[in-house]
């Protein structure tokens, strides 16, 4: 069975890789033997990590995802947030333009455990609505994804929770040997893992941020909410490491 999985940022955004490691290893257990293709700028290490095919991103890749869209049986839309404009009014246009244009080639695309919302825009709604015609079946995350979505489309919407929460846990003693290698205290010390994402949507955009920050545009988005935001987080992470005695870990999302 040929699968392609259409995701989000996998270069660069440990939770959507997470999401589609999780992806590949379910479908693995589900279909043994399933071929299945990505779209990647890291084609090396996706290849070697996911043991998947790879198809550059971009335009360069174009020829390719065409051919493995037709060639597949079953396309896979899903993986992280996909479905919202809180940081680019040009996310749904491109998410319904891609849908429309592979579902021509495709058997069947079928959207899987979606993040939607917000949309905001009535443009944002209408190209989700486009989007979602090339979808079925059609799965959200969550019960508020479900709300966004069901109001953009006759078809039966699912709740079907992130797949990283089915990733398989990796062997202790790996971990252990990367929090002492980190600087962490060895057990039983209380040990809190957080991830701060830097939060910077105050107000959507027609330029991604990923691609605004590169030529020094709207860097200040957000940029008196996120001091608070860190200020808070900092002060209630001395009161647990104090309370608690616990050591705080600071782990990337980036």
């Amino acid at each position: 069975m040929k699968i392609l999985i259409l995701a989000g940022d996998t270069d660069g955004n440990l939770g959507d890789l997470a999401i589609v490691t999780a992806t590949c290893e379910a479908i693995r257990r589900q279909v043994p033997g399933a071929e299945i293709s990505i779209v990647s700028s890291r084609q090396n290490r996706d290849r070697e990590r996911l043991k998947v095919r790879t198809i550059a991103r971009g335009w360069r890749g174009l020829p390719r995802l065409a051919a493995t869209a037709a060639s597949a049986d079953l396309v896979i839309c899903g993986g992280g947030g996909l479905f919202q404009d809180d940081d680019s009014r040009l996310k749904m246009p491109y998410w319904a333009v891609r849908l429309a244009a592979l579902r021509i080639l495709s058997r069947q695309i079928a959207g899987f455990s979606i993040g939607a919302g917000p949309l905001d825009y009535r443009s944002s709604r209408f190209f989700a609505s486009i989007a979602l015609r090339a979808l079925d079946p059609v799965s959200v995350r969550d019960a508020l994804a479900r709300d966004v979505v069901a109001s953009l489309t006759k078809k039966r919407v699912h709740v079907v929770p992130d797949p990283a929460f089915m990733l398989q846990s990796s062997d202790t003693e790996l971990a252990d040997a990367a929090l002492l290698d980190a600087g962490v205290p060895p057990r039983p010390t209380p040990c809190i893992g957080v991830a701060v994402r830097r939060w910077f949507h105050k107000h959507s955009s027609l330029v991604p941020y990923q691609y605004a920050s590169k030529f020094g545009i709207g860097k200040d988005r957000g940029r008196s909410e996120m001091s608070t935001y860190v200020d808070r987080v900092a002060a209630a992470l001395d009161e647990v490491a104090a309370t608690a005695r616990a050591h705080i870990v600071f782990m990337p999302t980036y």
